[in-house]
């Protein structure tokens, strides 16, 4: 458990060292392994925030270290991983099909268990690689979701960040919030066209497995895009990626007002910020669907 909230942060000081920024991103991730998993779990929002950050670690953007410093607080970290089973109760063999079972089948008490028995005998980054691959057979949200644990395993580390495994679980076996809900799944559908690039570029194990589920996902996805007509995208915030590239994001990022910066936003600026970075075409026709369907708002909510 995190005893101090990563809010008594180090937002306030003049000249905030690259240390102390990942100080600050530790602490938050940290946290958010210890927050019980509910819709909008902060996970996702704090690993985008890490991303943008780093765009310009020499003059990083104050008021997103501000505004996450306080998106924090509606949060408690207060998860209590499954204890470990005694050893007589060990199954006499473990396996991811058995897991895969117990997702598929919503049995999450279940999955929770057998992860635990799991975590005794695997690696839990190869773990989280098994939990993309069953995301990518689910839904975008729940392959984004696990990607953001995967990633923040590897800056944890394996020790500290293994918690959050249970925290895909009950994403993978929660009722997918986008069945009634368009505007949710065009949000989880740009945010995984956009971060697909990184993900096929990320050296993993069952890199082969997880492709495959993969392409049949962006594929449906562009057909449903093509045939979308709501735009996400603020205008002012094209026009600036249109000229500048990614600096774009980051000039735009930072002329924003704290109040107009939400969730949605850091994960949608964040995925246009993986698709500049890793897409090999960024005259990608999809990509420049996005960027040109922009919305007269300013900002996005």
């Amino acid at each position: 458990m995190v005893d101090d909230n990563p809010n008594d942060s180090l937002v306030g000081k003049d000249n905030q060292k690259i240390d102390d920024l990942r100080q600050f991103m530790d602490a938050m991730f940290s946290f958010a392994s210890q927050v019980p998993y509910k819709k909008d779990h902060p996970l996702s929002v704090i690993q985008a925030s890490k991303s943008l950050i780093g765009m310009s670690l020499d003059h990083p953007p104050r008021n997103l270290l501000k505004w996450l410093d306080d998106y924090v607080k509606d949060f408690s970290p207060n998860f209590n991983p499954p204890r470990k089973y005694d050893d007589t109760l060990f199954p006499d063999t473990i396996t991811y099909t058995h897991l895969e079972k117990f997702i598929f089948n919503n049995e999450e008490s279940e999955s929770n268990i057998y992860l635990t028995h799991l975590l005794q005998v695997a690696d839990p980054l190869h773990i989280a690689e098994f939990l993309i691959e069953v995301g990518a057979q689910k839904s975008p949200g729940s392959i984004l979701f696990c990607w953001s644990a995967y990633r923040t395993i590897q800056l944890l580390g394996e020790k500290n960040g293994h918690s959050i495994l249970y925290h895909c679980l009950s994403k993978l076996s929660a009722m997918q919030e986008t069945e009634n809900n368009d505007e949710k799944l065009l949000f989880d559908q740009v945010e995984l066209y956009c971060h697909q690039f990184q993900i096929r570029k990320t050296k993993m194990v069952r890199k082969n497995k997880i492709i495959p589920h993969l392409d049949i996902m962006i594929q449906r996805i562009v057909r449903e895009l093509n045939c979308a007509s709501q735009p996400i995208i603020p205008i002012a915030l094209g026009r600036a990626i249109k000229k500048d590239g990614d600096r774009g994001i980051v000039s735009y990022l930072s002329n924003l007002k704290i109040e107009d910066i939400s969730a949605n936003f850091i994960l949608i600026i964040d995925a246009l910020r993986s698709a500049l970075k890793y897409a090999d075409n960024l005259k990608d026709p999809v990509l420049l669907n996005i960027l040109n369907n922009t919305t007269e708002t300013e900002h996005v909510k």
